[in-house]
């Protein structure tokens, strides 16, 4: 652990303290004075990355929360011309997070596309072990464990791709990645397509067997898989104040969807229904000479109902960012 700490710190040293020629200068014909292009340059960052896949069961006035055990990544990627590549590990948890919040097994993988003009993400996650995150909303929860669900299983498969509207003034890639440079604000609406398979299995239903006589429910869904695919319309900007930036967007989309339901009987039915999503996007950073700081945070929700509840569903992504452009000569 001691070598892990040290070589992480080598590494933001050697991104904050070394200057070469030319970083920061606009690289080709594609800057103008609403954004400077540095892709030409290599970008190097370091990251620390949380991904989450939440669940939120709603029948008014109550929610009843299920979440898996948190892990923050920390990763390191590069980004050259148009091809970029980020690597992220584990942070190693303690014992008593896994006795607390019980044990999440996951894989995850994403790519992007941030282009002038066009936009996306694709991801595929996989979950099994979840928590209740809020007992004291139904009993006088004492314990330090959260009730826990170690046999509910999640599967997602996800797909948005938008055309920016403004990219002659705009930059989706100054907001994001970093290898551009929003000089003056600027916006943009969207326009585009999404899709989102959403599948998941409990043994005993999403309820756990400590809060089953307290939630006072009829909840009784233990299986479920959504299909659904529609279009939407956004509209993202950026804010430029000297050299710090903040950028927000926000996506709605429209469609269709397909649910499969399975209750604690076995017994099944299938609805067809109109489809909602909201995706969000916020990033913000600090450009200093030598090396940029940033955050950047990204939230797709959506939901569907069965009998008097409603299911939410979001898929979250949030990194805190150090960063240096190197000129390659």
């Amino acid at each position: 652990m001691r070598n892990f700490i040290s070589a992480i710190f080598f590494i933001v040293v050697l991104i904050t303290s070394i200057s070469l020629p030319g970083v920061g200068q606009p690289a080709d014909s594609t800057s103008n004075e609403y954004y400077s292009d540095h892709s030409e340059m290599l970008l190097i960052r370091l990251y620390t990355l949380t991904k989450l896949n939440t669940f939120t069961i709603i029948r008014e006035p109550q929610s009843y929360v299920l979440a898996p055990n948190g892990q923050t990544n920390i990763g390191i990627g590069f980004n050259y011309k148009s091809f970029g590549l980020g690597v992220s590990f584990g942070l190693p948890k303690s014992k008593g997070s896994d006795e607390i919040y019980g044990t999440t097994s996951r894989f995850d993988i994403q790519g992007s596309v941030y282009s002038k003009n066009f936009g996306g993400d694709a991801f595929v996650q996989g979950y099994k072990g979840y928590y209740n995150s809020n007992p004291n909303d139904f009993v006088d929860w004492q314990k330090e464990e959260f009730p826990q669900l170690p046999d509910m299983q999640v599967f997602t498969i996800g797909l948005t791709a938008f055309y920016i509207q403004n990219g002659e003034n705009y930059s989706f890639r100054a907001a994001n990645i970093r290898n551009q440079i929003q000089n003056k604000s600027a916006g943009s609406f969207t326009y585009g397509v999404f899709g989102n398979y959403d599948a998941s299995t409990t043994d005993n239903g999403y309820i756990p067997s400590e809060l089953a006589d307290s939630t006072n429910t009829s909840f009784d869904l233990k299986a479920f898989e959504a299909l659904s695919v529609g279009v939407s319309l956004g509209y993202f900007y950026t804010l430029v104040k000297n050299r710090f930036f903040v950028n927000m967007g926000v996506v709605p989309g429209f469609g269709f969807r397909r649910v499969h339901l399975k209750d604690l009987m076995d017994a099944s039915e299938v609805e067809n229904t109109p489809a909602g999503q909201v995706l969000v996007r916020t990033s913000m950073g600090y450009e200093h000479k030598s090396f940029y700081l940033g955050f950047t945070g990204s939230v797709n929700f959506r939901n569907f109902k069965y009998k008097e509840f409603e299911f939410d569903l979001g898929t979250e992504q949030f990194r805190f960012i150090l960063g240096k452009r190197f000129l390659v000569l």
